[in-house]
């Protein structure tokens, strides 16, 4: 490989890039649009113009996370086509013929059958958890929600796809959840007959801060229609948080983390009481789902 402008030669991209930058013969995009240009510069998904990374990657593939989101949705051969752009340079083993892979990996043999009548696994049908158990789970996932972000202790996020998207009043195929709590949620709004419609942060209500005394946008998690035992159709307003984060905290030895459950207890109170007066003007109800709600024995009793 050699520079286009002095001719002179490097053994890979990366050494091209410092020459450039050093010599500042040419901005590495402007080289890369004249001379290389291996991959187009446009959105799979949308079309957009994306961005330039460097001279060895070239350009995005997408110019968003939720178009990167949509596209891996679209058909499977785009989901093919993203792994063998990825893969195409990669040395890797042949591996097993096509269509050879036994998808049941345990074949149900009688030997399996019969050891499966003397120990059967054990069942979670018909048992729930514990008030103490409930209440492990709330704190634990409200210091994990304080430390990462989520109650997994990582970044758990994700696209909903909707087996019933005639249900969903918005966009079906842009459904983001952002915790396993939210996607168990979604799951039960899209399978239930009982729910008549639902959407996920569609709606935006003005409130104002107290952290900074500005008016800010809160997107409430869910807004359904449900038809209840008598027959009759509710609208409720619904928000998914660890019951612990629904009371005022209680001061403890670590004062950095008492003064920033208080500053999020306070934001959140005023994020309700916006959706509670919004919720009354329309004639809806709003309600707080937690932990009891969504693994309780009444499962989204409403």
């Amino acid at each position: 490989m050699h520079c286009e402008i002095c001719s002179k030669s490097f053994k890979d991209r990366r050494s091209l890039a410092i020459h450039l930058t050093s010599q500042k013969c040419m901005e590495k995009q402007s080289y890369y649009d004249k001379y290389l240009h291996d991959n187009e510069s446009k959105c799979l998904y949308c079309g957009s113009i994306t961005k330039f990374r460097n001279i060895t990657k070239g350009y995005r593939k997408f110019c968003s996370v939720p178009c990167r989101s949509k596209f891996s949705w679209l058909t499977d051969n785009a989901r093919k086509e993203i792994l063998s752009h990825s893969m195409k340079n990669n040395n890797y083993s042949e591996g097993r013929p096509k269509n050879s892979k036994n998808k049941n990996k345990y074949p149900t043999t009688e030997d399996v059958l019969l050891r499966y009548q003397n120990n059967p696994p054990p069942s979670w049908e018909g048992k729930f958890h514990s008030e103490e158990t409930k209440e492990k789970m709330s704190e634990t996932a409200s210091k994990r929600i304080a430390k990462n972000g989520s109650p997994r202790g990582g970044s758990y996020k994700g696209v909903f796809k909707a087996s019933h998207p005639e249900k969903y009043t918005g966009n079906p195929h842009n459904i983001i959840w952002r915790s396993k709590w939210e996607l168990k949620v979604m799951m039960y709004f899209d399978t239930s007959p009982s729910i008549i419609s639902w959407q996920s942060e569609e709606q935006a209500i003005a409130y104002r801060s107290p952290a900074d005394n500005r008016i800010r946008r809160y997107f409430p998690d869910f807004i359904i229609t449900l038809r209840d035992k008598n027959g009759e159709l509710k609208t409720l307003m619904i928000e998914v948080k660890p019951k612990s984060q629904t009371v005022p905290p209680k001061k403890g030895k670590n004062q950095k983390r008492f003064l920033q459950e208080v500053m999020t207890y306070g934001v959140n109170a005023a994020k309700w009481k916006a959706a509670q007066f919004y919720c009354k003007k329309k004639g809806w109800e709003f309600k707080i789902f937690t932990e009891d709600h969504i693994f309780g024995k009444h499962y989204f009793g409403a």
